[in-house]
């Protein structure tokens, strides 16, 4: 929702990068060797920018109004910045603060573009850098008053942008990103989703029959997926405020509401879109505990004043939500997060790494180090006597635990103990982070963490030695002001005094709406959804029934195409198929035979079931079944 908005002039602005440090690393070791057991890059950085210089324009409808300039509170979450050669060029996925002149904000190397490209992408500080947009369609847009002067006439640094964003457009691959690893589709296969979002091939069991594209490629742990669309894909929908489905929906025209859509198909009405992906929500946090506004300061979301005055954080969280339905976000004040982890306040690790020592013999003896854990109410006590790792370089003399196995026995003493506590693994700052990460655990709300030494391990090390965690943590009870736009559309904020654009309280557009797949089969305008009568389940021959409910022991191969009839004949004689009920001579069922499926929901991997009081007769293997319907194309 951060794309160029063909009303206004083009934004280009030139600052001075103060600082720059690494935020985030590339975190998963894949076929780039960029991830932590390789290069280990930075991904994303924390940059702040000063001395903006304001861009003068034409038009008095924007911000700024009569000024008729853009300054540095015209940058948003989703513009660009780059460097004077056009090879480091980062995206802005987070803005802490701004006024005209600065900006905080943290930036990503998109699928570590620059650094795959030009082996670099920290822009180093003291460099100028520029601010910009992109259009729909993907190419960058540059112009205003300073372009030429921060480019000079080097045309190979706009070239480098302009092959950046080349690739977007001219591929036709549609970039789509999921919080956990598509792991059951490849390269080359045509795809769509199943029930939970997840891209499967097409035909799959529970899979839909809509043909979402084919999988050109696969990056980033294979969290990004890049699709060659069959049709038209709709990724910044007006009003995503609208899109009130989820993933595997279809939207009709709406026979009430004319020029409306709706989830719900009614006669007459067509089939508009089909939603392939869940919204990615527009969140805001702020960067400070307990915010609160001064007399004199005001609040606008999305253009509704929402808070004036002096105001707590609880009391701007029901300011904003009592509007919520004219801005279309929430408000919450969650208690900030009570967590310890390796390295806080500077602790070291005794032996450089995050690790404990069972032997240090090969296994000859070993010495199991334990801790006791608090959350305030109930403790743990874990012995670990499980080696997961061998020292780099000891021969295989050093059976050690790294941070990996911590986890899995803390928690699982947590769970058993009644503990309100999670540990998991964090970045390393040892000297074999590949092998040892860091250490973190995390407290539920309103309970602290406690740590008492155990047994030291076969190092002579305690337990917080080997991890370089403070020994506790207080529970908080602070909290952080957060707003939510779910539908993923933009949040802007606006206001008098010194509230907004600080601490963390900037406009953003770092949420997705949801994806859509335009269907044009009703016009005849693109590729129709097709289907055709397949003989794939044919000629099968059942189990031997002697019951109602008997499983056939057969299923049907594929989903059947668009909701449509599955008949069912044995030896040539058509049966009765019951439709979400079991009054018939057989019936569909995905959990065992315990529900009866409706015909239009009768999906791949269902088993037929029988019902020979019904039927006037029992199966047997002399027996012959046919399921006659349509798959997709």
């Amino acid at each position: 929702m951060a794309e160029y908005n063909l009303d206004n002039p083009i934004m280009f602005l030139v600052g001075s990068l103060s600082t720059t440090n690494i935020y985030a690393r590339y975190e998963y070791d894949d076929d780039t060797d960029l991830g932590p057991s390789g290069s280990n890059i930075g991904i994303q950085f924390e940059m702040q920018v000063s001395n903006i210089d304001p861009q003068s324009i034409g038009s008095s409808d924007t911000r700024s109004g009569g000024s008729r300039q853009y300054t540095g509170l015209d940058i948003k979450t989703g513009d660009w910045v780059t460097d004077a050669a056009g090879q480091k060029c980062l995206q802005i996925i987070r803005i802490i603060e701004k006024t005209e002149t600065s900006i905080s904000f943290i930036a990503e190397d998109i699928d570590a573009f620059s650094y795959k490209n030009y082996r670099a992408n920290q822009i180093s500080p003291g460099s100028e850098v520029a601010f910009f947009e992109i259009s729909d369609s993907g190419k960058p847009l540059i112009g205003g008053e300073d372009s030429v002067s921060f480019f000079g006439n080097n045309n190979i640094a706009t070239d480098h942008l302009q092959s950046r964003f080349a690739l977007r457009e001219e591929d036709e691959r549609f970039r789509i990103q999921f919080s956990s690893p598509q792991t059951s589709i490849e390269v080359g296969e045509v795809v769509t989703i199943d029930s939970s979002g997840n891209l499967v091939p097409l035909g799959a069991a529970g899979a839909s029959s809509f043909k979402l594209g084919v999988v050109t490629n696969m990056t980033y742990g294979n969290t990004i997926v890049y699709v060659k669309p069959f049709n038209t894909i709709i990724n910044d929908f007006q009003k995503p405020e609208k899109l009130t489905g989820s993933a595997g929906d279809i939207y009709y025209s709406s026979t009430t509401s004319p020029g409306d859509i709706t989830t719900t198909q009614a006669s007459g009405s067509s089939r508009l879109y089909f939603q392939f992906k869940d919204a990615i929500p527009t969140v805001i946090e702020s960067t400070v505990v307990n915010v609160a506004t001064q007399s004199g300061d005001t609040l606008n979301v999305n253009g509704v004043l929402c808070v004036s005055g002096a105001r707590t954080t609880s009391e701007i969280v029901s300011d904003i939500n009592a509007n919520t339905g004219s801005h279309n976000v929430t408000a919450s004040n969650p208690l900030t997060e009570t967590a310890i982890q390796s390295y806080d306040n500077g602790i070291q690790p005794a032996n450089g790494d995050i690790v404990l020592v069972l032997s240090a013999n090969g296994g000859s003896s070993v010495v199991p180090p334990s801790v006791t854990i608090s959350d305030g109410t109930n403790s743990s006590t874990v012995i670990f006597t499980t080696s997961d790792t061998t020292f780099p370089g000891t021969g295989g003399a050093y059976l050690t635990i790294s941070a990996n196995q911590m986890v899995q026995d803390l928690n699982a003493a947590f769970i058993a103990d009644s503990v309100d506590l999670v540990a998991s693994t964090s970045v390393s700052q040892g000297n074999n982070p590949s092998y040892y990460p860091g250490l973190k655990i995390t407290a539920g709300a309103g309970k602290s963490i406690s740590i008492t030494n155990g047994n030291s391990d076969a190092a002579n090390q305690s337990f917080i030695d080997g991890t370089a965690l403070p020994t506790s943590a207080a529970a908080s009870t602070d909290t952080i002001l957060t707003l939510t736009r779910n539908d993923g559309g933009d949040i802007l904020l606006t206001g008098q005094g010194t509230f907004v654009n600080s601490n963390g309280i900037v406009s953003s557009s770092s949420g997705t709406p949801a994806l859509l797949l335009l269907i044009e089969d009703e016009v005849g305008a693109g590729v129709a959804d097709q289907g055709v009568t397949t003989e794939d389940d044919q000629n099968s021959v059942p189990n031997t029934t002697s019951a109602d409910g008997d499983s056939t022991g057969i299923s049907i191969t594929h989903t059947p195409h668009a909701d449509g009839l599955v008949q069912v004949y044995v030896n040539g004689l058509g049966v009765g198929v019951g439709d979400g009920n079991k009054n018939a001579g057989c019936y569909f069922s995905g959990d065992g035979g315990t529900t009866a499926r409706n015909i239009e929901d009768i999906e791949a991997g269902d088993i037929l079931y029988w019902n020979g009081s019904i039927a006037g007769y029992e199966l047997d293997s002399g027996d012959s079944i046919d399921f006659i319907y349509d798959k997709t194309v």
